[in-house]
């Protein structure tokens, strides 16, 4: 349980919006170019807008031990996951006779 202070019939005055204002105008510094954030250097790497990227995310949520067989394949092939992927959507376009299309943007 909380204590409550009884009210003894003392409110506190309010205070009036114009004398607000003029003491925040008062108090109000303008902002320089010594307040702004720094510029973003050159290892800070811009955000891409949408639209733009020359790729697609394509994937699934699926039980961990899809994930970790996958691996385990890539380890045992050397080679990583991604090449699996894309080999296995080859495999899928060509089964429903689409070009084989899938492939690495960054080996291009």
């Amino acid at each position: 349980m909380s204590k409550r202070t009884p009210n003894l019939g003392i409110s506190k005055p309010k205070a009036d919006p114009a004398t607000l204002r003029n003491t925040l105008r008062e108090a109000a510094v303008p902002a320089t170019h010594a307040d702004a954030p720094p510029a973003p250097t050159a290892d800070v790497t811009p955000r891409r807008k949408k639209g733009t990227a020359k790729t697609q995310l394509i994937g699934a949520h699926l039980s961990p031990d899809v994930g970790k067989q996958l691996r385990q394949i890539a380890l045992d092939e050397d080679t990583d996951v991604k090449a699996l992927l894309i080999e296995a959507i080859n495999l899928l376009f060509k089964t429903r006779g689409k070009p084989q299309i899938a492939s690495d943007p960054i080996e291009r």
